[in-house]
């Protein structure tokens, strides 16, 4: 690519803004932590006059614990990213900053123990529908890096995705497109090429043939003409009909 963009160090998720700026993760490029390790940083490039232009790293960063998987609210005032900075309720988090009016970048906040467990909650992705997915090893029926999302609206319920997304090995990288109809995830289940592999999925609607229930009396072995009926579809109850 143009421009610093990759580089001797590991290069990895990215989320580009309204306005041209490409957030991502980076291997800390200077110096050790006081354990001695080299964790990760979000850094920034600008794309100008067709070129990638560095243009520094957002404030929160520390070489003494990781700031990764950075992803940007659509009209870029919001920063999802995952961290082990001190706070974190395990090991690491799900995190937001928030746009000042000065432009610059607000102090993380942690979006709680209702999103974050005692395990790893990574790799965040924003839809255009206000849900958030991430992968996390610590919440209840997790198996390994499992597949979760959460709305905005109302962080007090997380959903584990279905079987389709998530399998006994690690599931991760999840990011959807065009209201959810197609999307791609990173797994090492078997079957890849060996490693972790991307995926893409297609979301398909399935149109099931209307049927028609009859009531039989159990008295009498006759019909019931206007029986009380309640059905489960799609997530809707349907009640006193007989067409479905």
């Amino acid at each position: 690519m143009i421009g610093d963009v990759n580089g001797r160090h590991h290069d990895g998720v990215a989320t580009l803004s309204n306005n041209n700026s490409l957030y991502f993760t980076r291997t800390n490029k200077i110096g050790k932590s006081r354990m001695g390790v080299k964790d990760l940083k979000i850094y920034k490039l600008k794309y100008d006059n067709g070129e990638w232009l560095n243009d520094g790293e957002v404030p929160f960063n520390s070489k003494e614990y990781s700031t990764a998987h950075p992803t940007l609210s659509p009209d870029g005032q919001k920063l999802y990213f995952s961290s082990n900075r001190p706070g974190s309720i395990g090991g690491m988090d799900i995190w937001m900053s928030t746009k000042e009016k000065n432009g610059n970048w607000g102090a993380p906040v942690n979006l709680g123990a209702n999103v974050n467990s005692k395990g790893n909650e990574v790799f965040p992705f924003l839809s255009e529908n206000n849900e958030l997915f991430f992968s996390s090893d610590g919440h209840e029926g997790s198996q390994k890096l499992d597949i979760y999302k959460v709305n905005l609206a109302d962080l007090s319920a997380i959903t584990r995705l279905n079987e389709t997304i998530n399998s006994p090995y690690d599931d991760f990288g999840y990011a959807e497109y065009e209201n959810g109809t197609f999307g791609y995830m990173s797994s090492n289940r078997p079957g890849g090429k060996g490693g972790d592999d991307i995926y893409v999925f297609k979301k398909q609607n399935i149109n099931l043939p209307k049927c028609k229930i009859i009531v039989i009396d159990a008295a009498n072995n006759q019909m019931i003409s206007k029986p009380a009926i309640a059905a489960a579809a799609n997530n809707n109850t349907l009640t006193n009909t007989d067409d479905f």
